[in-house]
């Protein structure tokens, strides 16, 4: 009476999953006790802070660029009003 292939393949299956459901669940113990999880929320979260804090640069440089052009206008216009 010997092991059949069927019998072979089911077996490495069998030891395969036992094996995976170990690893998760020994994976998901380390992520716990080293916080693994805590920091990676606080990265995404800082990223997406960091995310709005360049929107918010942008936005800022654009308007004093944008009150820069208008100011230098109207400092030519005046001078040129003057001159004349």
């Amino acid at each position: 009476m010997g092991i059949t292939p069927f019998g072979a393949l089911l077996a490495f299956l069998l030891v395969v999953a036992i094996f995976l459901g170990i690893f998760l669940i020994i994976r998901s113990i380390m992520l716990w006790y080293w916080k693994i999880d805590v920091i990676v929320k606080n990265q995404e979260e800082q990223t997406m802070l960091l995310m709005q804090q360049n929107e918010l640069l942008n936005r800022q440089n654009n308007l004093i660029a944008e009150f820069k052009s208008q100011s230098g206008t109207k400092v030519r216009v005046a001078a040129e009003k003057g001159l004349q």
